[in-house]
């Protein structure tokens, strides 16, 4: 199965993008006020989803939208010119750090929820963005921006989702695992257009 020698791989990465007609569904909100993300009647403690690192949101755009001013040559994905800078997103992060604490509790390393059988579009929906094209970059393991944003950028596929011209906005999230079973961290970063 494709999923599992994936998943084997040494640079276990695995991204998704899916283009689709807009779709807006306005189910889930994050509350500044209170902390709490609430998700189809889901009320929870949130923890911080950046992994403790400085200027998280900051060295994420910065390196994401240099990749996108020079353009990359993305594998079997072909090579994309210049795109115009993204930039950050608070429903697309909250979309992301809803699914990364999920995986940071149950090292279930998919884009599809193992609790609610949530997709991407679903989340990101339900974070309230109406979007046009979405994609979805996750990795385990990694502890920094830097080095997630370089193992996406050698991913064909990952890459891909970076250069796409059609997106304007991201949001990621990264979180320690509450068990490091197998992985200390786990990222997410969901780019879309509306």
């Amino acid at each position: 199965m494709f999923l599992s020698s994936f998943l084997r791989a040494s640079s276990l990465l695995f991204a998704l993008a899916l283009f689709h007609p807009a779709q807006a569904s306005d189910s889930g909100s994050r509350s500044a006020d209170t902390d709490a993300f609430r998700l189809h009647g889901d009320t929870r403690a949130v923890r911080p989803a950046n992994c403790g690192i400085d200027r998280f949101e900051a060295r994420f755009l910065e390196l994401i939208n240099r990749m996108r001013a020079v353009g990359a040559s993305c594998g079997a994905y072909g090579n994309f010119g210049p795109a115009s800078p993204v930039r950050w997103n608070a429903r697309l992060t909250s979309a992301a750090h809803g699914h990364v604490a999920e995986m940071a509790s149950t090292h279930h390393f998919h884009h599809t929820s193992s609790r609610t059988g949530m997709t991407v579009a679903q989340r990101i929906a339900a974070a309230g963005y109406e979007w046009g094209e979405y994609a979805e970059n996750i990795s385990a393991g990694g502890s920094s921006p830097e080095e997630i944003v370089a193992r996406w950028h050698r991913s064909p596929r990952h890459c891909a989702n970076l250069m796409n011209p059609y997106f304007t906005d991201v949001g990621a999230a990264c979180m320690p695992a509450e068990q490091p079973i197998r992985y200390r961290t786990f990222w997410t970063m969901d780019l879309a257009g509306p």
